[in-house]
């Protein structure tokens, strides 16, 4: 588990960087608010779809666009 925080850690830097919201995030992922808090600290393992938002924030290099339609 100790893994599963060093990456909620840093999955956390990055949207913070990106001055994205937990609400905007879970709106994006079709997930809820407490789920993703709770991926962030690590109580809970992250799944791929969820990784790949924060990869792809990072890859944007703060250059995040909302899907919204």
């Amino acid at each position: 588990m100790e893994f599963d925080k060093i990456i909620a850690e840093k999955c956390k830097e990055i949207r913070i960087k990106n001055k994205i919201s937990i609400k905007e995030m879970s709106t994006q992922l079709g997930e809820k608010t407490e789920l993703i808090k709770r991926y962030e600290t690590g109580a809970i393992r992250m799944p791929f779809n969820v990784l790949m938002f924060y990869a792809e924030l990072k890859r944007n290099n703060g250059n995040y666009k909302s899907k919204k339609k």
